[in-house]
Parts: structure tokens; C-alpha cells; sequence
């Protein structure tokens, strides 16, 4: 037999029957399923709120998101919590990886929060790289009393360490509605015919900027700053057909909302089993305006709101075994309340709370012991009827 030499080059030939690839789409875990949606046709020509709807389980009724008929308690993109779910229209459905959906909600979430939680998962650029997209909508009805207007866009960046995602939303809206009321049963018994029109006009803008660094595979830094803007303003004019010289009740008003919130995230792999630590802090601000004029009564009103809340939370997630998990979490919350009327004075209340969580769950069992410790300061003794709608953090 002849040498071969280090040059020398050994080919091998060998003829394969057909070859059947399968893809595991759907991975069962104990409190829920993740999704690989790379390569899935699910994704295409569709946002990412479309392709939530097509996961088993998930619905989406009423402006949210549903697990098994409970609310949605928070969706997280990139490991942050989304606080405006119009930004996942701006998502092309291609550009996601996994989307991890858990029955029930993590650490610190109370008893009427157990919705569970969605956890959308993105393809992050590599070696400078970038993708987005910009979309524009119009949308209104046949008679033009009804229609809105915006521009949406997101924009990814992104090398082996760092990432850079930016997503928005601006647009306006305008609503017209006109009518008659009557006060009576037949025309011979007409006690009052109210002509009504009313006009309602709003222009919205929301922005979400994150930064990551990720050194290695098991750390990651993550920053975010959120903002949104509301203005909106509008007029009722009443007019009472009956009488002979028509009398005419208007009505205007405007109001503006402001939110912000500014997050630090950091967060450790602990070991292949799938335990995580997650520190985080938080501070969230909103601020509303509301005003009411009634021309025919000389009458108006102002109400301001002004609401913050700070927190600073720690959990630690770490599965025991194929079937139990053991879950702990603590945080430090503040939050501070303001009300201001123009006829009143000011009315103030801040809080301070302390929480921690010990949770063990399986797929059919759920043990939490919790503990919890509330400081509050109340300013004023006169309660007053108002709800400020904020987010949960």
C-alpha cells in the first residue's frame, strides 16, 4: 500500500436517501411554553401584536392580552417591561426569536395579578449591525366623523457587547358626533327636543429607548427610558330646539397627561438549570391636567394630578428540580400622590412599603409565603373622589 502524503487529499462519496429535519416549535416548561418563531411562517407579514394572537393560549379581547381567560398581567420585550403595547405594531413579526408565555405571574405579584406573563424575545444585530422600519396608518369613517392619523417606527442597533433599541409612535385623532335628544312619548307630548354636538381632537407621542451591555453570556446591563404625551381638547354645544329663540349650553374642555419612567436592570444566569437573579430600580412619573368651562353657568374647573413612584426590587428565580421551582423576592416602594383643584388647596400622600416574597410552585401547586410592611403619611384629612390611572411597575 502506497503512502499518502500530507498533501495529498482523501475524498469520501456517499449517497444520502432524503433527509427530514424537524424544528421543536413548542418547548413545555413547568409553569408555561416558550416558541421558537425563527423560520416559522406564523411571523410573516404580520407585527409582533398579530403573531401573539396565533400562540396557543393567548387571545386578545378588549384592547389586551388574555392567557387562559385572566388579563395578561405584564409583557416584557428584551427582558424590560413593555409600558405601550401600540409599539408591538411596530415589530415585523420576522425579526423575533422566542416568545416564553407563563401561566401564572413571577415574584411580587398579588393574588388578583396571577394573569401570567408574556416575554418577547427580539433578534439582536451582530458586528455594528441595524434593522427597523417606519409605517404610517389612516383610518376614518365614510362621513369623515371619525378618524386618526400616525406614524410608527422602531430601529435596533447592535455589536457583540452593546445594543441600542429605540420604538415610537405619533399621531393624532378627531371625533364629531351629532344628534337629538327628545323627552316625551309621542309629539303631543314633547317636554324638550336637544339638538347635541360635540367635537373631540387629541395628538399623542410616545417614545422607548433601551441600552444593553451584555460582557459575556451570563451578565447583562440594561437601561431604558420611556415617555408619553396626551393632549387632547374638545366642545359640547346643547341647544334646545322648543323654545323660539333656540338656547345654546356650551361646553369645552382640554385635558393632557404626561408619563415617564426611567428603569436599571441587571441580571445573572446562575447556572445551566435556569436559576436568574435580577436586581433592578425604578422611578415612574405621571401628570394629568384636566379642565371643564360651562359658558352658561360661568363655571369652570381645573384638576392637576401628579403621581411618583420609586422602586428598587431584587428576585431570584431557581429551579429545584424537573417539577418545583423556588422563587425570592423583595423590593422598597415610595409613592407619592398629589391633587390640586383651582378651588381648592393642594391634598398630598406618600407611602413607603416593604415586600418579600418566598414562592415554591409546580404545575399544580402554588405555595407563597409573603411579608409586608407599610409606612404611610397622609397630608390631609378630607378624602376626595378621583382615580389617577397608572401603570403598574
Amino acid at each position: 500500500m502506497d503512502s499518502i502524503g500530507q498533501a495529498d487529499s482523501i475524498y469520501w462519496e456517499k449517497t444520502l436517501g432524503e433527509v427530514v429535519v424537524k424544528v421543536e416549535r413548542i418547548r413545555n416548561k413547568m409553569n408555561g411554553y416558550v416558541a421558537n418563531l425563527q423560520g416559522d411562517n406564523i411571523v410573516k407579514g404580520k407585527n409582533a401584536e398579530d403573531v401573539l394572537k396565533f400562540l396557543p393560549r393567548v387571545e386578545y379581547l378588549d384592547g389586551g392580552f388574555k392567557i387562559d381567560g385572566q388579563a395578561v398581567t405584564k409583557i416584557y420585550l428584551n427582558g424590560i417591561r413593555l409600558d405601550d403595547l401600540s409599539q408591538l405594531q411596530n415589530i415585523m413579526g420576522e425579526n423575533l426569536t422566542t416568545v416564553e408565555v407563563e401561566y401564572i405571574g413571577g415574584v411580587n405579584q398579588k393574588s388578583a395579578e396571577m394573569g401570567g406573563v408574556i416575554r418577547i424575545n427580539m433578534k439582536k444585530p451582530q458586528n455594528g449591525g441595524y434593522y427597523g422600519n417606519v409605517s404610517a396608518h389612516h383610518s376614518s369613517t365614510p362621513s369623515d366623523l371619525w378618524g386618526s392619523n400616525g406614524l410608527g417606527g422602531m430601529a435596533y442597533w447592535g455589536n457583540k457587547k452593546w445594543g441600542l433599541y429605540a420604538n415610537g409612535n405619533l399621531g393624532r385623532g378627531s371625533y364629531v358626533d351629532k344628534g337629538t335628544d327628545q323627552v316625551g312619548q309621542s309629539a303631543d307630548d314633547i317636554q324638550s327636543l336637544t339638538a347635541t354636538w360635540q367635537k373631540n381632537k387629541s395628538l399623542y407621542a410616545s417614545g422607548n429607548l433601551q441600552m444593553m451591555y451584555q460582557p459575556n453570556a451570563r451578565h447583562t446591563l440594561t437601561t431604558k427610558i420611556y415617555a408619553s404625551r396626551n393632549i387632547s381638547d374638545g366642545n359640547t354645544r346643547l341647544a334646545n330646539l322648543l323654545t323660539p329663540t333656540p338656547s345654546i349650553d356650551n361646553n369645552h374642555w382640554d385635558g393632557n397627561t404626561t408619563q415617564a419612567d426611567f428603569l436599571a436592570q441587571y441580571t445573572c444566569k446562575i447556572d445551566s438549570m435556569g436559576g436568574l437573579l435580577t436586581a433592578s430600580a425604578e422611578y415612574y412619573h405621571a401628570y394629568s391636567n384636566n379642565g371643564n368651562v360651562f359658558d352658561t353657568f360661568l363655571y369652570g374647573s381645573n384638576i392637576e394630578n401628579t403621581y411618583n413612584i420609586g422602586k428598587i426590587k431584587i428576585d431570584l428565580s431557581q429551579p429545584l428540580n424537573r417539577y418545583l421551582q423556588l422563587q425570592v423576592g423583595g423590593s422598597f416602594d415610595y409613592d407619592g400622590l398629589a391633587y390640586r383643584d383651582k378651588t381648592l388647596a393642594a391634598r398630598r400622600h406618600a407611602s413607603v412599603r416593604g415586600d418579600a416574597d418566598i414562592r415554591i410552585s409546580a404545575p399544580l401547586l402554588y405555595i407563597t409565603l409573603s411579608d409586608s410592611t407599610t409606612d404611610g403619611c397622609t397630608l390631609w384629612a378630607q378624602t376626595f373622589n378621583h382615580t389617577l390611572s397608572t401603570i403598574t411597575i
